[in-house]
């Protein structure tokens, strides 16, 4: 029997007064360039081709002008940041939002006009002829290239440029990749990424691990606003699961610390799922579409249904999108896995439950998000978005098969966002753009838990509203000098409640207990941050950030049994940097090198936390007497990039100081505590160890020959904790992807296999995690096969068959084996 205790916090909309202001002195008009290396002489109003003194000694009649707007071939939509240009003349524009670009003041003329935007063909327009005092209007449509190797990034510089032009490594995970793999559940979309590996433990999780470093060591950003906040943990996280994958235009990895452009967390790497902006109609209709995708996988018995649906008008665009997703149980692999299963079976335990259906596993999921794009004027732009997430009913796997259990749910795991964003592009002494959002951020997640044998079953609850602000300017300086600067804010109100009913008595009471963290708990972040990029010459690059960030924790315990700590405060501050370099050997090839600081500021998981840990492993309690976790990260590498591919090799090094590890600790007096009649070690988190990881990340994708690609991933971590001399806790081992991709305009198709070699160096806590086998987590490979075909101009269809060889594996560090050998179909119809 069940019984679900829910209670919403959900508190009024209130936006924390913003203090920092005294910057804005703003002028002018010019955008700051899209593509930094390329045009920083348009944005400082160079590339003119013609110079104040020409204009001025001729008629402004004796002068010709270029104009029109840049579409999509297939769509008919207007494509934003093209750059069209007149080689002779050295002078260019950049489309606009709407897809609008003008080229004036050109002299009477024939000329050869390029059309270029990364992910498109180019288009070079011969015999263009230009008359004075007459407009001459082209309407370029661009075709979409087949594969695209030059991909555009925003969260590795705060700014929009190519992800070859900073000298951090950057994985980009397009709209069309996403589609391609047909990925109904947002952590898969990182799985066939450089340098990336994903943990699960149950089918509603899913935990990125970048450089050894995961779950409240890696920063997750929707479309730059903070999801991390002050309950985070160390374990799993199942928090990148609440975002839609359909409602995601790209997916960016920073590697490596941010922590001088994003603050706290930032200590492995930043990743960031970004949607997609509408729009705007080039007549005076009001012009729509509407889309619907759905999918189904046979292994877990996935299906999902998505509409989407736009409408747009000169001045403004709407865009809603809802999905429904339900997800069955997991069927595992049937051939091999022996050593696997032995190894799971060897826990001195009442024996795991390892059928071949792994369950329970499934739950079900549904979004809704709106965004509304408003630009009354060219120079200001307005943007307010809404993302609606609920799931209910999400099982903690783990745990059923051990049978440790008989419920153990995540009930509720609600998400809600809501934020606005303005952008200002009007050019002053002190910015040429500046952007301000406030948002809104509200993650709730309750759990239901009885064990087995036990007549005990207990439901907690928290919720965290988060109130943000961003504020940050561009500008140009001195042509070949480019500077970010800005400020932000979020402040965490924490609302719990813990309540505990015993089926063994005639009427179960619910009766309260003590939460995990205490009701009331705040948390506040504000961080000033600063960052450069200098274009020394043609060939150098270098980049230089310093980042101040304060906090203040709360968490007032009061007198709750057993503990009487009254109220627990803690302020920390940090101060970071960041230096980065690159170097064009040549136009393909670029050396780049980065020295960078991250830190984690303890949050309230770390200080104050107070219950069971890992599904029942340890029992926390807290510890007000820490201080941030620190990292000092350097790394270097190559990358070469032309047309027909690109490779990527980075190897680094990162010292992590001040680590948070439990260690045995007192609870009145005793070494464990009683729990439903099991005793449970006592832990605390402390400032205890020290640690290095070190490795390389290597990919590559190129044009073989006949239209097929070739593509290739490789990713090796190492890692120590020196203090204790032992392997640091949860080092994936060597793995990766090789794969072959035969590409046509309107059919692809793709053969892959990704692999893991077998972990055997386990630290003292892995060899206590239950989800880990016995001896280590044994290497696998497997076989896969995708194809898509473009059925006609409105109906797409993809086939996946995966783990062709149905093998019976774990992935490190998750809590269930993968699908077993799986059919998945999925198809997009635009219906109007």
């Amino acid at each position: 029997m069940r019984i679900h205790l829910k209670k919403i916090f959900f508190s009024p909309f209130l936006i924390q007064t913003i203090t920092v202001c005294c910057f804005i002195a703003i002028a002018g008009s010019a955008l700051v360039p899209s593509f930094m290396a390329q045009n920083v002489a348009l944005a400082k109003g160079q590339s003119t081709g013609v110079s104040k003194a020409g204009i001025s000694a001729q008629k402004i009649s004796d002068f010709g002008t270029i104009l029109g707007v840049v579409r999509e071939k297939n769509s008919g939509r207007p494509v934003e940041n093209v750059q069209v240009y007149i080689a002779l003349l050295n002078k260019g524009s950049v489309s606009s939002a709407d897809g609008a670009f003008v080229l004036r003041h050109l002299n009477p003329g024939v000329y050869e006009v390029t059309v270029r935007m990364l992910g498109y063909e180019p288009i070079v327009i011969d015999s263009v002829l230009v008359q004075a005092n007459r407009q001459t209007e082209l309407a370029p449509e661009l075709v979409p290239k087949v594969y695209e190797v030059h991909e555009i990034q925003v969260t590795a510089s705060r700014h929009e440029t190519l992800e070859q032009s900073v000298p951090q490594l950057v994985s980009v995970v397009s709209r069309q990749k996403i589609q391609e793999r047909s990925i109904s559940q947002t952590p898969e979309i990182l799985r066939e990424e450089m340098g990336l590996v994903v943990q699960k433990t149950s089918s509603g999780g899913g935990s990125p691990i970048i450089r050894g470093l995961r779950a409240n060591k890696i920063l997750f950003l929707v479309d730059g606003i903070r999801m991390n906040n002050a309950i985070y943990r160390s374990g799993n996280l199942q928090y990148l699961n609440t975002i839609n994958p359909a409602s995601i235009e790209r997916m960016e990895v920073v590697h490596g610390p941010t922590s001088v452009l994003y603050g706290t967390d930032a200590l492995g790497g930043t990743i960031n799922a970004i949607s997609p902006t509408p729009g705007f109609s080039q007549n005076d209709r009001i012009n729509g579409e509407v889309y619907a995708v759905t999918g189904y996988s046979s292994a877990d018995a996935t299906k999902y249904l998505t509409l989407q649906a736009s409408l747009a008008d000169r001045r403004w665009s709407l865009s809603m999108a809802s999905s429904w997703y339900r997800y069955g149980d997991v069927r595992r692999g049937s051939h091999g896995g022996e050593e696997l299963m032995r190894r799971l079976q060897a826990f001195p335990e009442t024996g795991r439950d390892l059928s071949a259906i792994q369950k329970p596993n499934a739950y079900s999921s549904c979004y809704t998000s709106i965004k509304f794009h408003f630009q009354p004027h060219e120079k200001h732009r307005f943007t307010l978005a809404y993302e609606y997430n609920r799931q209910d009913d999400i099982p903690r796997y783990d745990v059923f098969e051990r049978r440790a259990y008989d419920i153990y749910f995540y009930d509720p795991q609600n998400r809600d966002l809501a934020y606005l964003k303005y952008e200002n592009s009007l050019k002053g002494p002190l910015a040429d753009k500046m952007y301000l959002t406030m948002s809104f951020h509200r993650q709730e997640e309750g759990q239901i838990k009885q064990r087995v044998g036990s007549s005990m079953q207990t439901e907690d609850n928290v919720s965290v509203s988060t109130y943000g602000w961003q504020l940050q300017f561009n500008k140009v300086l001195h042509k070949n000098d480019f500077i970010i600067y800005g400020a932000e804010g979020y402040y965490d109100r924490v609302s719990t409640s813990s309540f505990a009913r015993d089926f063994s008595n005639v009427i179960p009471t619910a009766l309260p207990q003590a939460p995990l963290y205490p009701d009331g708990s705040t948390h506040n972040n504000l961080g000033l941050f600063i960052q450069n990029e200098w274009h020394a010459d043609k060939a150098w690059m270098v980049t230089t950030g310093l980042r101040y960030s304060a906090f203040q924790l709360k968490a007032p315990f009061g007198f709750v049994k057993p503990l009487r700590l009254g109220t627990v405060e803690r302020q920390t501050s940090a101060l970071t940097a960041s230096l980065g370099a690159k170097y064009d050997i040549n136009p393909a090839i670029s050396a780049v090198g980065n020295i960078a600081q991250g830190f984690r500021s303890p949050n309230l998981d770390d200080v104050s936390k107070f219950g069971l840990g890992k599904g029942g492993t340890f029992y926390d309690i807290p510890n007000p007497d820490i201080t941030s976790e620190k990292a000092l990260s350097f790394d270097g590498g190559l990358k070469f990039n032309s047309e027909n591919g690109k490779v990527n090799v980075v190897a680094y090094y990162t010292r992590l100081s001040d680590v948070l590890i439990r260690q045995a600790g007192l609870l009145n007096g005793l070494s464990y505590f009683m729990s439903d009649g099991d005793t449970i070690a006592v832990y605390y988190k402390a400032n205890a160890g020290n640690a290095y990881v070190t490795g390389f990340e290597f990919g590559a994708e190129m044009l073989l020959k006949w239209g097929i690609w070739g593509k290739a991933l490789v990713n090796f971590t190492h890692g120590q904790n020196t203090s204790f001399d032992e392997p640091l806790s949860g080092i994936p081992p060597l793995n990766g992807l090789l794969a072959l991709r035969w590409n046509n305009p309107n059919y692809w198709s793709e053969l892959n296999s990704r692999f893991a070699s077998a972990q055997a160096r386990l630290s003292e806590e892995d060899m206590l995690d239950l989800r880990i086998p016995i001896g280590g987590t044994p290497g696998w490979m497997t076989l896969n096969f995708r194809m898509g075909v473009k059925v006609m101009a409105n109906v797409k269809l993809n086939f996946a068959l995966m783990n062709i060889m149905d093998l019976n594996y774990r992935e490190h560090l998750s809590g269930l084996n993968a699908p077993g050998r799986s059919v998945v179909v999925n198809g997009e119809v635009q219906l109007f």
